[in-house]
């Protein structure tokens, strides 16, 4: 008698090669394919933005946050700190990929910021104005950005918002 199927030991144990290997991969094939540079970059920008107002309350020193449009980067240093002619540490940077730029930064006290590179002032207790922060891509998509004064809650909207 000839057999012509598998047996039950067989499928299960293909079954579970199949599903270890799916496992594995989609989360790669996941962020080789739907990679959103725009929205990866929002929230490196959140994180960053966020880890100086918290260092900034650990250290009880000042910082300042500069959004240079020039670099399409985001970069920060100690307030008060006069050597300007070192290097911006990797750590204390965020470059922008290519395609993501910063259309718009507008805060309460100075509305919108027109300067290749602009600067916010964080506190020593972590306090900033109200920050808007206006990100796009090549593809004309938008991501607006509100930073609380003094919470780090941040809301995030898919589109433009204009100032309050």
């Amino acid at each position: 008698m000839k057999d012509n199927g598998f047996t039950l030991l067989e499928l299960v144990v293909v079954c579970a090669l199949v599903g270890t290997m799916l496992v594995v991969s989609v989360p790669a094939l996941r962020n080789a394919f739907i990679d959103d540079r725009l929205k990866s970059t929002s929230r490196k920008t959140i994180g960053l933005i966020n880890s100086v107002r918290e260092q900034a309350v650990r250290e009880q020193h000042a910082y300042l946050v500069h959004f240079d449009r020039v670099r399409e980067s985001i970069w920060f240093e100690q307030d008060g700190k006069t050597d300007k002619t070192k290097e911006i540490d990797d750590k204390k940077n965020l470059a922008f990929p290519v395609g993501v730029k910063i259309s718009e930064i507008w805060t309460r006290a100075q509305g919108v910021f027109s300067h290749n590179i602009d600067t916010i002032w964080v506190s020593r207790k972590g306090y900033t104005d109200q920050l808007i922060l206006h990100l796009s891509d090549d593809e004309d998509n938008v991501i607006s950005l509100h930073f609380s004064p003094f919470l780090e809650s941040v809301k995030v909207y898919d589109e433009y918002t204009p100032d309050k």
